[in-house]
């Protein structure tokens, strides 16, 4: 959990980080193709050279538009070192996020160091899992102490999220024709 309103005190003269042009751009791009609410399903590229700063660009625009919407948003990647580098960006860009006091960042993977699927929590804002995880973690069918089947937390929280807007980012999107992540991202669309 990240207490904004603390780090706002703390940080009474905080200037963000000057974007470089491509980034700029990037960010008017974003804007003119996401604009909330989203009707429907809307999908997009972020196309930017090796070093051009990706992970930035998205999670800078996420925090400043995205989030201080109340938007949930879940970002997929391939392995722990971008799941590590997407929670530092967030917490890098905390301080763009306007109109909330906290927010909840969770980080799931089968690594020790990460949180596991079974704590995600409908409070959670940010889930940033890998696509392995995510993907086992919806399809699973789990049963409770009296032998019913049930659901994972993380298929409640995208359930808890179908009557409102989740933004979702694939980190390394030329993974998405992949079968495992295609698939689960029509079973996403439609729930």
């Amino acid at each position: 959990r990240l207490d904004l309103e603390d780090l706002h005190k703390k940080n009474p003269n905080y200037v963000g980080k000057n974007p470089f042009p491509h980034q700029t751009e990037a960010f008017e791009a974003l804007s003119t193709n996401y604009l909330f609410p989203i009707e429907g399903y809307s999908g997009g590229l972020l196309v930017l050279p090796t070093g051009a700063g990706k992970t930035f660009t998205a999670v800078n625009w996420i925090c400043r538009n995205v989030l201080p919407k109340k938007i949930k948003v879940i970002w997929f990647a391939q392995s722990s070192y971008l799941l590590n580098q997407a929670y530092g960006s967030f917490c890098e860009n905390a301080l763009e996020i306007s109109n909330r006091e906290s927010i909840n960042i969770r980080v799931v993977s089968s690594n020790t160091e990460h949180s596991k699927a079974f704590s995600i929590n409908d409070t959670d804002d940010v889930i940033i899992i890998t696509t392995q995880t995510a993907i086992l973690n919806f399809n699973l069918k789990p049963r409770d102490l009296a032998g019913n089947e049930t659901e994972t937390e993380f298929k409640k929280f995208i359930k808890n999220c179908a009557n409102s807007e989740i933004f979702i980012v694939l980190d390394e999107a030329h993974h998405a024709p992949a079968y495992g992540f295609r698939n689960l991202w029509k079973e996403i669309k439609h729930i």
